[in-house]
């Protein structure tokens, strides 16, 4: 996490002697797009709260880098093997740290739209935690999540609204079938 936090005041300094780095404030929603399940419960995804800081970086090109930190909410909730009863309700807590590389394709002087992509890390506040500890057998989320990530923007005079998506390229729970992938809409300002 330290080595991520300086890269990212590094990234900030070259960028502000440069004076190309923008300031993008952003709120939104997320969801967990795909269930999983682990051994006879079937996780299901629920929306949460997402909401950061990103750093635009070259913005003078058309090209740049976008990092950050970002915090996410994750809901999901665990269902019996059938899934008609509910057993229980949890949140995953993150710290998000994107590396992605943008491409606007369309920059006027009102309007520009862009897609970016890259790799982000996710550190989790409840690392190791259970997260559904009544249940057997115990659902524990993971404190570390590597995931690769695309999403398109546009940018109205200083609004800015974006779209990501996220793959995960490692799971998010222990023992689950599989990763887990979340859809994030945002709202935010640049300057």
């Amino acid at each position: 996490m330290k080595n991520c936090i300086s890269f990212l005041v590094i990234f900030l300094c070259i960028g502000s002697v440069f004076g190309q780095v923008k300031l993008n404030p952003h709120f939104g929603l997320n969801i967990i797009a795909n269930d999983t399940s682990i051994d006879t419960l079937n996780i299901s995804g629920g929306v949460g709260f997402s909401g950061g800081v990103y750093l635009r970086i070259g913005t003078d090109s058309n090209l740049y880098g976008v990092t950050g930190l970002q915090y996410a909410g994750l809901n999901m909730a665990a269902y019996s093997s059938d899934g008609s009863v509910e057993l229980g309700k949890a949140e995953t807590k993150f710290i998000k740290i994107p590396f992605n590389l943008a491409l606007k394709f369309i920059n006027l002087k009102v309007v520009s739209a862009y897609v970016q992509g890259g790799v982000t890390g996710s550190f989790a506040f409840n690392k190791e935690q259970d997260i559904l500890p009544n249940l057997g057998p115990l659902i524990r989320s993971k404190g570390f999540v590597l995931g690769g990530n695309f999403g398109a923007g546009v940018d109205i005079l200083f609004a800015t609204f974006f779209v990501n998506y996220e793959t995960g390229l490692s799971k998010l729970l222990n023992d689950a079938d599989e990763s887990s992938n979340v859809l994030t809409f945002t709202a935010g300002f640049k300057f």
